[in-house]
């Protein structure tokens, strides 16, 4: 989510919710093991411990998770032949019909004063989540 990116339907339609930088501070991480599927499908962890941080929301209808509230979200609908530039730091979630088939290009993103701002906050939010933790188990 740091870098821009432009998203093209080739086939079908595609949802999009985007979440703007600052509704940062309502977007919540969790952290996932890190696995791997197998050529029956099945999910293989990749290692002990190894995990990586994920927004976990409800995949069906993330829009009306009760772990977004207060977030501002823009919902974007993409049809076949059309194209959707995704700036930098924006927060998405995609929901696809089936037989969806869709073209991503990612640009390298511009380290500028955005970059710092954005990280102000998200450093921010991670204080301000220690801290609550820290105060619940004492």
């Amino acid at each position: 989510w740091y870098q821009r990116r432009v998203r093209e339907a080739v086939v079908s339609t595609q949802s999009t919710g985007l979440f703007p930088p600052l509704d940062r501070a309502h977007i919540r991480y969790t952290n996932f093991p890190v696995c791997r599927y197998n050529e029956t499908g099945d999910v293989i962890p990749e290692g002990e411990n190894m995990t990586v941080p994920w927004i976990d929301v409800n995949p069906t209808n993330p829009l009306l998770d009760t772990k977004l509230t207060g977030t501002h979200p823009l919902v974007v609908t993409v049809r076949a032949g059309e194209t959707l530039y995704l700036p930098s730091y924006w927060f998405h979630h995609v929901q696809q019909s089936h037989g969806t088939v869709a073209v991503n290009y990612w640009y390298d993103i511009d380290y500028g004063p955005a970059y710092g701002a954005f990280k102000l906050v998200d450093e921010l939010v991670k204080a301000r989540l220690e801290n609550v933790v820290s105060h619940v188990g004492s």
